[in-house]
């Protein structure tokens, strides 16, 4: 592009030239360590990951926020993949967000929930009493009732274990089973 201007008298100045390329296109950025934007379950430590490209003014930067906190730089970005190491965090849902600008100053972006849950599960026996643990019981068969509990992703599974023989009990926060 050239620019000029010219005064009443016809008087031209020299011509300024201006060069600009347009570019009208978002980043594409991808995350396929976690890959869904449903909430997961994770332990402390886990990875968010994926590419990165732009083929119009190319990538300036990489960042990401957790819950809001940020924009953290993810250094330089050499080729197209990235990794994000995420390490000893805390229970919690935690809402990553990774912004990719590239040099024309347009963004994409990717969200990803994760819920840490390091917290183990409690479980119980409700009957028979504690106070019968570890007696002789009179009977040909008998009932195990418990109940299980989790305040972080939830009770995923129960299991009995009766002489060596495991039995699996349906993942609900109150279990019976009768043996015989």
């Amino acid at each position: 592009m050239f620019i000029r201007s010219v005064d009443l008298m016809e008087n031209a100045s020299v011509p300024v030239s201006y060069n600009v390329t347009g570019d009208r296109v978002a980043p594409t950025l991808t995350e396929t360590q976690i890959n869904t934007t449903n909430t997961v379950y994770k332990p402390a430590t886990f990875d968010l990951g994926g590419d990165v490209s732009d083929a119009g003014s190319g990538i300036a930067s990489l960042s990401y926020t957790i819950n809001g906190v940020g924009p953290n730089s993810m250094g330089a970005v050499v080729g197209t993949a990235w990794t994000l190491h995420q390490d000893s965090l805390g229970d919690g849902t935690y809402e990553n967000v990774v912004t990719a600008k590239d040099n024309a100053g347009i963004v994409s972006t990717v969200t990803r929930k994760v819920t840490i849950d390091n917290t183990k599960p409690t479980c119980s026996i409700t009957s028979p009493a504690a106070a019968n643990n570890g007696e002789y019981i009179k009977a040909d068969s008998f009932n195990f009732k418990g109940e299980a509990s989790d305040t972080g992703s939830g009770v995923g599974s129960i299991t009995l274990t009766i002489n060596g023989v495991v039995t699996a009990i349906s993942p609900v926060k109150t279990w019976s089973s009768i043996q015989d």
